[in-house]
């Protein structure tokens, strides 16, 4: 088969749709397989650094040239127009970027309770008392603590 590479919707990854993923008709988009193991759950696509270098340098130069007096025509409003563009696109250059920022400080928490919860888990399972194949006793543990015979799992 050719190869169909397309770019995801979701994560903006490049992938192979003869590969998996799969097409979403309502939105129409591709989503590919690690965005749809998900079960659809939002991924923010990482922002371009060009892209926001650009939008917060265009919002500084509106911002500069806000306080100048223009020729002719109402000062406020000139001022008040280019503070409101000028500050409208350092807010669309900054906040993906603080989006990003919560949702992968979120995604750590997240991984941070998953690592404590199996730690848990496997302690609970060590604690419980098991019987040991040579000598009977009851122990805990990955060996006996009387004769020091593997316990099974």
């Amino acid at each position: 088969m050719a190869n169909r590479t397309v770019s995801c919707g979701v994560c903006g990854k490049a992938f192979d749709f003869e590969h998996g993923g799969h097409y979403d008709e309502k939105k129409r988009r591709f989503i590919c397989p690690a965005c749809g193991k998900d079960g659809g759950a939002r991924r923010i696509k990482r922002p371009t650094v060009g892209g926001t270098v650009a939008k917060v340098a265009f919002g500084a130069l509106f911002l500069a040239i806000s306080i100048d007096k223009p020729d002719d025509g109402d000062w406020l409003s000139y001022f008040l127009v280019s503070m409101v563009v000028g500050l409208s696109l350092i807010a669309w250059g900054l906040l993906p970027w603080l989006r990003l920022r919560k949702e992968e400080k979120k995604q750590r928490a997240m991984m941070d309770q998953l690592q404590q919860d199996q730690i848990r888990q496997r302690q609970e399972k060590l604690a419980q008392p098991k019987l040991c194949p040579a000598c009977g006793a009851t122990s805990s543990g990955l060996v006996c603590e009387y004769c020091g015979t593997k316990l099974a799992p």
